[in-house]
């Protein structure tokens, strides 16, 4: 199985808005996977 080195989209602490629903959220840990 080969690895491969992704680029996250959000970073710690970033303030996301959900597409469809009307809430927020920060973005406070992050899987690997």
């Amino acid at each position: 199985m080969s690895k491969s080195i992704s680029i996250a989209k959000y970073g710690l602490g970033d303030v996301v808005r959900h597409r469809f629903y009307a809430f927020r959220g920060v973005v406070f840990d992050i899987d690997p996977e």
